[in-house]
């Protein structure tokens, strides 16, 4: 029934499928194409090698001192993560620090 349903959507083209990173996916027409660029571009910065870290992380701890800022272990680990690859994802709930940590990042 499911398949049959999402046939019948897909073939209105409410919904387009799609095959992304080897992948089937399904998605509105406009999400698809966002997700294919989305993907693209994160597959180019991963690919493109380490980012910056030796210089960068003591610019991270005098940025953090001048703000008046004390980085918990969690966001010292992921500043580093930022700092040696070139691409990062920071997740966290409400008030774990994730503007605090991108604030240092942009300062430095």
């Amino acid at each position: 029934v499911i398949q049959s349903e999402l046939d019948c959507v897909v073939g209105s083209q409410k919904l387009v499928r799609f095959t992304l990173l080897g992948r089937p996916m399904i998605a509105l027409p406009n999400f698809a194409e966002m997700e294919k660029k989305a993907a693209t571009e994160v597959a180019a910065r991963v690919s493109a090698g380490n980012g910056l870290f030796a210089d960068a992380l003591q610019g991270v701890e005098t940025a953090a001192i001048r703000m008046k800022m004390l980085l918990s272990a969690e966001q010292r680990i992921a500043i580093e993560m930022a700092l040696k690859h070139r691409f990062s994802i920071v997740t966290g709930g409400p008030g774990t620090g994730k503007t605090s940590l991108i604030r240092v990042l942009c300062e430095t």
